[in-house]
């Protein structure tokens, strides 16, 4: 009866050791699990990070490339540039006087000019953020309109007809363009020296 009774315990005490065991050894491999996956989230947050930083370096690289070096002092080299197309322009005057050579002249001049504002004005948004690049080329789009409503209205008499008739009238409209256009070339040359 004594063995019958060591028995009986025995199966009741080592189902309940192996269950306890069972749950000891669940409990460890819980706690390491839970580790690990700690573990996993921290690497997980520091390639994320690492990820963020080489994105950075890159996006601030690229800027640099596109970001042109800043020309110094830009507005005395386009009053020089100025000054030279002027003087081509003044030589045909004075060898043609006034003549078809000395009209077309003073286009060459105009379209030496507009290639000029061009390229100031890339190089002013060039250095801008998006939402002033906008602001910025609308601006430009209203000049251009009203610096044609001068040019046309350039001829015109108090009455609004015309002043002078065939190349006169012609000239003068020219002569307001270029005008036009290299007052806002030098001030888009200060704007672009005055910018970071």
């Amino acid at each position: 009866m004594k063995v019958k009774n060591i028995i009986v315990k025995l199966t009741i005490i080592l189902p309940l050791f192996l269950i306890l065991s069972c749950q000891n050894k669940n409990s460890e491999l819980e706690k390491k699990v839970e580790k690990l996956e700690k573990e996993n989230a921290e690497i997980l947050k520091k390639q994320k990070e690492q990820q963020n930083a080489q994105e950075n370096t890159a996006n601030i690289k690229k800027e640099e490339k596109t970001l042109q070096p800043k020309i110094k002092n830009y507005e005395y080299k386009v009053k020089d540039r100025i000054a030279d197309y002027e003087a081509a322009r003044d030589k045909v005057s004075e060898e043609y006087g006034w003549s078809v050579e000395e009209t077309q002249a003073n286009e060459k001049l105009n379209e030496k000019l507009d290639d000029e504002l061009t390229k100031v004005y890339n190089l002013i948004r060039e250095r801008m953020s998006e939402s002033r690049k906008i602001e910025f080329r609308n601006e430009q789009r209203q000049w251009i309109k009203n610096r044609k409503k001068k040019v046309e209205n350039s001829n015109n008499g108090e009455d609004g007809n015309p002043g002078m008739g065939g190349r006169a009238g012609a000239n003068v409209e020219i002569l307001t363009y270029q005008e036009l256009t290299k007052d806002r070339l030098i001030k888009f040359a200060r704007i672009y020296d005055n910018m970071e």
